[in-house]
């Protein structure tokens, strides 16, 4: 065995088209769980997936140290996390850094410094409105992969024992209350609009429940072998286990679904496969035209979802959104000759002078929260912008 071992070295540092990469990486600040890893591009280091990422070794000499064969000529992009994005390294001031990219010629040795982790003691939840609980690596049988949770109960929570309360399940999760957590460090601001509009009474208290989103998201979140894959993660795994541990409501009028572009498509998606799990979508920029615009595709040549969900539509003007809108407004136009009715079980609006970033879907959060959670006959209000024609 050890001769096969040395010769498959040997065959390796004689095989000129791969090369030897050693990540070297130092810690400032203790590293809490004895662990490090380097997370990238390449399948080696897990193809953006923790659960296959390179994990370091911890040496006499303080620092971590991994080497991995690599192709040659290769662009190499990678992070440092200890073994989640939210433990990844960040900035001095706490942002979050671009991926480093290498390319890979000959050997390498990196040697890498880390001064501030992201869950370190510098980083605080003060901006978390509620009581934040995580669930990191949250395991997927049906999908074969892991992925975080994020979960955040509202302040009155623990005043009730009794009390159950509705869900929203958000996808990107990452982006909608933790600037810090968000690839753009922007934020949706959801856990404070939720908790003024609670306090205000114009909707109940409700759960949040932000799943994060993987390296395949642009074929999780769409009309695919993946995306039904996906659908089952959250609807036989994830909320059974939402269910089971929190006080919910666990019936589908009190549970929803939002996201934003794919993220959109794919609360839609689930609504129209699981309309007796999750009776209401919010769907922000849909990314309706995704595959030459299969999913309008779908609604025209199939039976209306029984019971019928209620779903929010909406999309800026601006940039992209401009290319979103015909979509959009064909959704509207075809689930309202389905006997969806707008005002009753259908929004859908334009807004004024909105992007496709977080910022533009942060200011409709309490627009779309009020269509999903109002607590009585809200008149939900247009954001300055027109009905969808």
């Amino acid at each position: 065995m050890l001769a096969v071992i040395l010769a498959l070295v040997l065959q390796a540092s004689m095989d000129s088209s791969v090369v030897h990469v050693t990540f070297r990486v130092q810690s400032e600040v203790p590293v809490t769980n004895d662990t490090v890893h380097i997370i990238g591009n390449h399948p080696v280091l897990g193809s953006w997936e923790h659960t296959h990422s390179l994990r370091l070794a911890h040496g006499s000499d303080g620092l971590w140290q991994g080497t991995v064969l690599l192709p040659r000529g290769l662009d190499v992009a990678f992070k440092i996390t200890r073994g989640s994005w939210l433990s990844e390294a960040v900035a001095s001031d706490g942002s979050i850094p671009p991926d480093t990219w290498i390319s890979l010629s000959s050997d390498t040795t990196l040697s890498l410094s880390v001064n501030r982790w992201k869950d370190d003691g510098n980083r605080s939840t003060a901006s978390i409105t509620g009581t934040l609980h995580i669930h990191e690596d949250f395991p997927s049988s049906v999908l074969g992969t892991s992925r975080d949770i994020w979960v955040i109960l509202p302040e009155s929570y623990t005043n009730d024992e009794t009390k159950r309360y509705p869900v929203l399940y958000v996808q990107d999760g990452q982006n909608v209350f933790d600037a810090r957590l968000s690839y753009s460090n922007r934020e949706w601001h959801l856990d404070e609009t939720a908790d003024s509009l609670a306090k205000a009474g114009v909707i109940s208290d409700i759960i949040i429940v932000a799943v994060s989103s993987s390296s395949q998201r642009l074929y999780e979140y769409a009309d695919t072998t993946l995306g039904e894959l996906y659908a089952r993660f959250i609807v036989e795994e994830l909320k059974p286990f939402i269910d089971t541990t929190y006080r919910t409501m666990n019936d589908r009028e009190h549970n929803a679904v939002m996201g934003s572009s794919m993220g959109a498509l794919m609360s839609f998606l689930i609504v129209w496969w699981y309309p007796d799990v999750f009776g209401h979508a919010a769907c922000l920029s849909p990314a309706f035209l995704w595959s030459d615009d299969k999913i309008l595709h779908t609604v025209v040549s199939n039976p209306s979802p029984k019971p019928r969900p209620r779903i929010y539509l909406d999309v800026g003007d601006r940039d992209i959104e401009r290319e979103l809108q015909p979509a959009t407004k064909r959704m509207s136009t075809l689930l309202t000759s389905k006997g969806w009715m707008i005002g009753t079980d259908l929004f859908c609006a334009i807004i004024k002078d909105a992007g496709h970033n977080e910022d533009a879907w942060a200011a409709r959060m309490a627009q779309v929260l009020l269509f999903l959670f109002a607590s009585s006959d809200q008149n939900v209000q247009f954001m300055e912008g027109k009905a969808c024609e």
